[in-house]
Order: structure tokens, then sequence, then C-alpha cells
């Protein structure tokens, strides 16, 4: 724990306004320190496993989410809102994993109401559960 708390004081693991980057590095820290007890802590890969020093910025989630939303863009047209947007942000989390979450939620969710506009009535109501009798 001493370790940990040294690289909080100093700044390893931050958060700068990043509240869920912050907890994600830090069960991630926790995460490699418990699977690696039995063994002496090689710093390097401890900082590795926990992207400290790691800053993404908003420039880089913009060009990361960009890069999503065009592969999964024809997919995203023809299924609109009924798109599973959780596919998007597996993917982004994969290329960015020290990305603010709520950041690129935000960022993912602005590009596709660019992409296809405001919902529409039917997209707003509920679906109707059909039941099988």
């Amino acid at each position: 724990m001493p370790l940990l708390v040294g690289y909080i004081i100093t700044g390893g693991i931050r958060s700068e306004a990043q509240a869920s980057s912050f907890v994600f590095k830090l069960t991630a820290a926790l995460d490699y320190l418990l699977s690696n007890a039995v063994h002496d802590v090689e710093i390097a890969a401890l900082e590795k496993a926990c992207g400290v020093g790691v800053t993404v910025s908003a420039d880089e989630i913009e060009d990361a989410v960009t890069s999503v939303i065009e592969k999964y863009s024809k997919q995203l047209v023809a299924e609109r809102y009924a798109f599973n947007v959780g596919k998007l942000l597996g993917e982004i989390r994969s290329l960015l994993p020290w990305a603010d979450g709520g950041y690129v939620k935000k960022e993912v969710d602005l590009r596709i109401l660019e992409l296809l506009g405001p919902k529409t009535i039917d997209e707003i109501l509920p679906r109707k559960k059909v039941l099988n009798i």
C-alpha cells in the first residue's frame, strides 16, 4: 500500500478531473499487486499495468471515436439508435484504456447524433413487448 500511496501523492496515478480513470488505474494497480503478491514487485511492470504517467488528451479521444464510428458507420446508419453502443465503447476502451470513460461516452453520443440526427418518435417511445403464449 505505501507504494500505491506514493504514486497517488506524486501524481503517478492521478485523475486530472477524470475520476473514472483514476479509479480504473487504482483498481488495475491493486489487481497487479494482488496477482504478484508472492514475487517482488517489478516497478516497470506495475507502472505499465496501471497506466502510471499516462494521460489521454481530448484530441486522442476524439480521434479514436472518429475511427471507431467510421468503422461501424454503415451498421449505425442501418440500425440507427438500436445499435449497441457498448460495442463502440468497448473498442475505444481497448484503444485507450486510460481515457476518461465519461468523456468518451459524451463524444460517442455526440458523433452518433451528428451521424444519425435526432431520434424519431418511434425510437423515443418504448418498444412494445411481444408476449409468447
